[in-house]
């Protein structure tokens, strides 16, 4: 995979009718936009008005404006529709680039699809996993893009920790999981590309941790967090 670019599209999706299997890409032409410009501030909180404790379900995403007005984060479509469709996690890359999980469940509710066979006969649709629309979020533009998961899977965001950090372009290099041998990717901003950097793999003795590269890739890691490694 080192070296392998992933670039990113805008969220909308042209297929036509609802025969046959349920095309999941179907879903993204819901995802277009989030009202997110103007936050000031991000953070989840319960239906009671309670910020979200760690754990606690039923929770919304909020923002306060810049004139300190608060309003809830909605996703929308290509023609500025809400669906109501529930965001179940966000994390900040940087000042401009969110990465959000829309609500897997909730897009699949809109997507067009036949309940019945031609003989009559129900049909049971399977569920999209958690995380099938993993999205970035372009804070400026508001624009809304799919996630690669052919290149990073979204239960490497879901299930371990995003580690992040901004070069003085703007561009985003990142981790995830928590695991011993791992990838480095770059999101470069300018064109929405993903990019995987090098692998490295963490080495463990005592109480103490050392990453080493597996490649050839000790230059630019020095570049990136200016450190020897």
């Amino acid at each position: 995979m080192l070296g392998a670019v992933a670039f990113m599209t805008a969220c909308k999706n042209d297929s036509p009718g609802n025969s046959g299997p349920v095309n999941y890409e179907d879903g993204y032409k819901y995802l277009t936009s989030l009202n997110v410009s103007d936050a000031k501030m991000v953070y989840q909180k319960t239906a009671t008005g309670r910020t979200r404790a760690n754990g606690e379900e039923n929770a919304s995403y909020y923002k306060i404006d810049f004139n300190g007005k608060e309003s809830k984060l909605i996703i929308k479509d290509s023609i500025g529709q809400s669906h109501d469709i529930e965001i179940d996690k966000i994390i900040k890359m940087s000042d401009k680039i969110l990465l959000i999980t829309p609500n897997s469940a909730d897009v699949f509710d809109l997507i067009p699809k036949s309940n019945k066979d031609e003989n009559g006969l129900d049909i049971v649709h399977p569920m999209p996993e958690e995380g099938e629309y993993l999205s970035l979020v372009d804070v400026e533009t508001e624009k809304i893009y799919k996630w690669p998961k052919e290149m990073i899977p979204p239960y490497d965001i879901l299930d371990g920790k995003l580690l992040s950090l901004t070069d003085n372009k703007g561009n985003i290099y990142f981790t995830t999981g928590d695991f011993s041998y791992n990838q480095i990717y770059k999101l470069d901003i300018s064109n929405f590309t993903i990019q995987s950097i090098f692998q490295f793999y963490t080495y463990h003795y005592g109480n103490k941790s050392r990453i080493l590269p597996t490649d050839n890739s000790r230059t630019y890691c020095k570049e990136i967090f200016s450190e020897t490694i």
